[in-house]
């Protein structure tokens, strides 16, 4: 068994932040080359980094965003990932991309103008009117795996332990603790829900609907 599979296997063996940087990037199959084009670095950075030959973490949030990590794993090894998934996804005319549980999809000149991965956009259909008039009850989304680091105003789309999918808006309470938020405005049937550490940020909603989709 080669040295880089065996990476898969070293848990908390894995001391530095170059040896998390190699493990994340080997579990995801990516090169150096691929993993510099998405987190905006040269491939010669990303090797450095992984050997030590720099200790930079200037772009720190763009490399945990690429490899689906929280930046707090990359640099201390505290919030380890979970087991990363592919998107299940379907090339229409070699022009589109859409997925099985969608009615609608995107243009790959769309995807690659925003830089987007197809291999990490995945489809959802919303479940509920919680985060209506935003987004309505029975809309197609479209998310980014890579995007998993929560921040002021994203909506993403989280799994709860209890296996619930939901699809919420992300901010900072007066205390500095993360909640999520429903745009709706009936408070009494939508009110704002503490974070569990528990929950499986699968990725941020970035797009609903518009002219760059095809129903089928």
């Amino acid at each position: 068994m080669s040295n880089e599979i065996n990476c898969r296997f070293w848990g908390q063996f894995v001391e530095s932040f170059g040896d998390r940087l190699k493990q994340r990037r080997i579990e995801l199959k990516l090169s150096q080359q691929e993993l510099g084009k998405r987190a905006k670095v040269s491939q010669g950075t990303i090797a450095q980094l992984e050997t030590g030959l720099t200790q930079s973490s200037a772009r720190i949030i763009d490399l945990a965003n690429a490899l689906n990590v929280s930046p707090e794993w990359l640099l201390y090894g505290k919030n380890p990932p979970a087991d990363f998934k592919a998107a299940h996804y379907t090339l229409a005319d070699h022009n589109f991309l859409t997925s099985k549980k969608s009615n609608v999809g995107l243009k790959l000149s769309y995807l690659k103008k925003n830089s987007w991965d197809k291999e990490y956009i995945d489809f959802f259909i919303v479940p509920d009117e919680s985060m209506a008039p935003t987004i309505n009850i029975f809309d197609d989304i479209a998310v980014n795996r890579l995007e998993t680091t929560l921040h002021e105003n994203g909506v993403f789309v989280i799994k709860r332990v209890s296996g619930l999918i939901i699809v919420r808006r992300t901010i900072l309470d007066a205390s500095a603790n993360w909640v999520y938020r429903c745009d709706n405005f009936d408070k009494t049937r939508f009110s704002d829900v503490s974070t569990n550490r528990g929950d499986e940020i699968i990725g941020r909603v970035v797009w609903r609907g518009g002219s760059n989709s095809f129903n089928f």
